[in-house]
């Protein structure tokens, strides 16, 4: 509870019942690309699963992606951002990535490696909870990055 309160509860497909702060939700205002009404989501991280991230869906319960940080995946990456994608997340010309995390989506077809998506991240203006997908113009970095390991049995979130 928090100042009393109880807080709100989520029901979620891979990680059953959770609790969650309203002030931690993270909203994309144009919604993700083939998700485009999906616009609410809580970044749940754990130690257990650490450094994956897991977007679940608040409206949506089996709708959760999974991620992690961009640099455990590339340690220089460097973020690339439209003007309208800066303007979504409320950033204003010129100004600096300090306050933005950046997440590769992660993806896993049977059979195949695990890849990470560095051509459109996630990216988020954390002190703004606003995040879009980024999709890249320049051909620097893959839509599905090879992480060299592969995923035995279902995944976790898709």
């Amino acid at each position: 509870m928090e100042g009393g309160r109880a807080m709100p509860r989520l029901q979620t497909k891979y990680l059953g019942w959770i609790e969650y702060d309203e002030a931690s939700v993270i909203e994309f205002p144009a919604g993700l690309p083939g998700f485009e009404r999906e616009r609410r989501f809580v970044f749940i991280r754990n130690e257990a699963h650490a450094p994956l991230v897991f977007l679940q869906s608040v409206g949506t319960p089996g709708l959760c992606f999974l991620a992690v940080p961009v640099a455990e995946v590339e340690e220089s990456y460097q973020v690339e951002l439209a003007e309208e994608d800066a303007a979504v997340l409320g950033l204003a010309a010129g100004e600096g990535s300090g306050d933005l995390e950046v997440l590769a989506l992660i993806s896993r077809r049977e059979g195949e490696p695990v890849t990470a998506n560095l051509m459109a991240p996630v990216v988020v203006h954390v002190p703004g909870r606003k995040a879009v997908q980024a999709v890249r113009r320049d051909r620097r970095y893959r839509a599905r990055h090879v992480l060299g390991v592969r995923v035995e049995g279902r995944a976790l979130c898709s």
